[in-house]
């Protein structure tokens, strides 16, 4: 009760385009070839921690998505 909500500090910091504060510098390191993987990662992550249980991806719609996500 007395932490942080992470997902929900999560979202605010990729609401503010904050990313950087999310991700480890050995990952940030590459960020121009795979930023935009990480971010839509992020983004599927954010998603599947959705604070209605109903509006969270299967397991089966969350594989598909990361294998669309690293595709690009």
């Amino acid at each position: 009760m007395n932490g942080v909500d992470l997902p929900q500090w999560v979202a605010s910091i990729v609401k503010e385009e904050w990313t950087n504060e999310v991700f480890d510098v050995e990952l940030m390191r590459d960020a121009s070839t795979n930023g935009d993987e990480l971010l839509n990662t992020l983004k599927l992550a954010l998603h599947c921690v959705d604070p209605t249980p109903s509006a969270r991806p299967e397991a089966q719609q969350v594989l598909h998505q990361l294998e669309e996500i690293r595709q690009e």
